[in-house]
């Protein structure tokens, strides 16, 4: 059995006092672990999670107002939208099932198709068939391979959009 020598040194009134201790190594390894020292959290693992969870909350800041709730996100990558009506979007679904995608609708004008400019952000469903929900309908009725969320003040979203592929990012890496 290996053994390592540790050199213990202690100061108190300016007097040095050296004592040696000899262990093995694997009772060295088993107190640091009894004491926590062993085992520290690796840092990018503390940085990937904040990289995860700060475009989350600029996301939630962004659209969760007035005591309403539009977006919620947890730390597995499920996400919910209820933008306040079907044709707005409401969506629950799985950010790492789903590909991203924004299109850009300009304003119409004209007897029939007439409507402000809108960012059109589409969640299409990866591998998993039906992978999307939304949540006004049954479990039978509710299942979707697309999505989309609909945004007529343009500057937010694209913010939403660029949030969301951060956060897609982020996950992926953890």
């Amino acid at each position: 059995m290996r053994k390592m020598r540790l050199d213990l040194v202690s100061e108190s009134d300016g007097n040095i006092e050296r004592n040696k201790l000899v262990v093995s190594i694997s009772e060295f390894i088993s107190n640091l672990d009894i004491i926590g020292l062993l085992y520290e959290e690796p840092k990018t693992s503390k940085r990937q999670k904040e990289d995860y969870q700060n475009p989350v909350k600029e996301l939630e800041d962004l659209l969760n107002k007035n005591g309403r709730t539009v977006v919620k996100f947890d730390s597995h990558g499920n996400f919910s939208f209820d933008m306040g009506s079907a044709s707005k979007g409401r969506i629950l679904g799985n950010l790492k099932d789903v590909l991203i995608s924004i299109e850009h609708l300009p304003h119409k004008s004209g007897n029939t198709n007439v409507g402000p400019a809108v960012e059109i952000i589409h969640f299409k469903c990866l591998n998993a068939e039906n992978c999307l929900k939304d949540p006004a309908f049954t479990k039978e009725l509710g299942s979707f391979n697309h999505k989309t969320i609909r945004f007529e003040n343009l500057e937010i979203g694209l913010k939403v959009y660029e949030y969301l592929i951060k956060i897609q990012e982020n996950l992926n890496k953890f």
